[in-house]
């Protein structure tokens, strides 16, 4: 193949350059949004008992300086409803 050795077609030979530190696996992540894989979680037969947005959650940084890195996570409780046949 010509795309840099079994990568997505996106990824060319200057992002493998910049990306070469980077484990394989975050490179072919797919990265939903919040939206998107509620919608997906509805769609295979689930249904949402609780939910809460914007949970700050810390990912890095340094108590004695002002930089850090906080992500807001979301979370739910879902549960699988009922087949009709059963």
């Amino acid at each position: 193949d010509n795309n840099g050795g079994g990568h997505p077609p996106y990824v060319n030979a200057a992002h493998q350059r910049r990306n070469k530190h980077l484990d394989r696996r975050y490179l072919s992540s797919i990265d939903y949004t919040w939206e998107e894989f509620r919608y997906m979680v509805l769609q295979c037969g689930f249904e949402i008992l609780e939910e809460e947005m914007y949970i700050p959650a810390r990912y890095t940084g340094d108590e004695k300086s002002m930089m850090k890195v906080v992500y807001d996570c979301a979370f739910l409780v879902a549960r699988k409803k009922k087949s009709m046949d059963g």
